[in-house]
C-alpha cells in the first residue's frame, strides 16, 4: 500500500500460491513458466522476484548485436586485466623464514602469447605466474607443451579442460557498452535495471570459470615450473610449492627481519626521507666549506 519496493523470494511467491489453494508442484511449474517467458524476472544471486512491467526493448537482441560488433577487435587479455585482474601468489613459509614479502605477480596468457610473456624481462618482479586461457583441447595441449620447457622464475598454470572465458568476457563487454548508451537507456526506464541484472549474472559466470584456473587449491588445473609439474592440489596449495621454488631461486637471501632492506623498491616514506636528507646535506655543505676557509 505504501508503494515501497520489497524483496520477494521465490519460495514466498510459491508459498502464496499454495496458500491460495494451488498444488505446490503446480505452483512451481507455473512460476517456472512465467520466468521462462520473461513475465517474471528472477534475480538468482539475491533470490528476488519482480514482475515484468512491459518494456518494449529487446535487451537480449541488443546484446547479441553488440557482441557481434565488438567480437572482431576484442582483446581478451586486456579486458581480463582490467575487469578481473590475475591474482598473485604469496609464498607464506618462505617469507616467514626469510623475513621478506616476496610474491609471484599474476598475469593472463594464451597458448599463442605465452612464449613471448616468458621471454619478457622480470622488471624487478620476484617471479611470475601465468594463467593460460585455453578455449579448445588443442589449446590445452599446446599450453602443456610450452609449460614443460619453462625455465627461470616463471610458473605456468594450465587448465585440464577448455574454459568458456571468451563467451563470458564478451557478454560483459557488450553489456558494459550498452550500459553507456544513453539513447538505449532513455527508451525505457527498466532497461538499465535489466542490463544490471544480466551484468551481475555474466560477472558471476566469468568469476566461476576463472576460479577453476586461478584457485591456489586447484582440482581442474596443473601448475608447472622448472620444466616439471608442481605438486599442487586441493590438499597442498600453491603457496607451499612456491615457497619451495623461492628457496631455490633466492638461496643467498640474508636472514634480516627488515622489509626495507630486502625489497626491490623502497617505500614512499623511505623515498621521502632520503630526499629530505639529501636536501638538508646540500644546504649544510656551503656552510661547512665557509668554516674551512682561512
Amino acid at each position: 500500500m505504501s508503494g515501497e519496493r520489497r524483496r520477494l523470494r521465490r519460495s514466498a511467491l510459491v508459498g502464496a500460491a499454495v496458500c491460495d489453494g494451488h498444488d505446490p508442484e503446480e505452483a512451481e511449474k507455473a512460476v517456472d513458466a512465467l520466468v521462462a517467458r520473461k513475465l517474471l524476472l528472477h534475480r538468482k544471486l539475491n533470490d528476488d522476484m519482480a514482475v515484468w512491467h512491459g518494456a518494449d526493448v529487446d535487451v537480449s537482441g541488443r546484446v547479441r548485436e553488440e557482441r557481434i560488433r565488438i567480437a572482431a577487435d576484442f582483446d581478451l587479455l586486456s579486458f581480463l586485466e582490467k575487469e578481473h585482474p590475475a591474482p598473485f601468489v604469496r609464498p607464506g613459509r618462505h617469507n616467514a623464514e626469510k623475513g621478506t614479502s616476496r610474491y609471484l605477480a599474476g598475469s593472463y596468457a594464451t597458448p599463442d602469447t605465452l612464449p613471448a610473456k616468458l621471454a619478457e624481462p622480470y622488471a624487478g618482479a620476484w617471479g611470475r605466474v601465468h594463467y593460460v586461457i585455453c578455449s579448445t583441447a588443442d589449446d590445452v595441449r599446446r599450453a602443456l607443451a610450452t609449460a614443460s620447457t619453462v625455465d627461470g622464475r616463471d610458473v605456468v598454470v594450465v587448465p585440464d579442460e577448455p574454459l568458456s572465458v571468451m563467451d563470458a568476457a564478451l557478454e560483459i563487454a557488450a553489456l558494459l557498452s550498452l550500459r553507456q548508451d544513453e539513447r538505449l537507456l532513455g527508451e525505457d526506464p527498466l532497461v538499465a535495471r535489466e542490463i544490471d541484472e544480466l551484468l551481475a549474472v555474466a560477472r558471476r559466470q566469468l568469476a566461476v570459470s576463472l576460479h577453476r584456473l586461478t584457485t591456489p587449491r586447484p582440482s581442474a588445473a596443473s601448475w608447472h615450473a622448472m620444466g616439471r609439474r608442481l605438486p599442487v592440489d586441493a590438499d597442498r596449495p600453491a603457496g607451499i610449492a612456491v615457497s619451495d621454488l623461492m628457496d631455490g631461486w633466492f638461496r643467498l637471501t640474508p636472514r634480516i627481519v627488515n622489509d626495507q632492506m630486502v625489497r626491490t623498491r623502497i617505500s614512499r616514506q623511505m623515498s621521502t626521507a632520503r630526499i629530505r636528507l639529501i636536501t638538508r646535506m646540500a644546504r649544510q655543505r656551503p656552510q661547512a666549506h665557509a668554516r674551512l676557509r682561512p
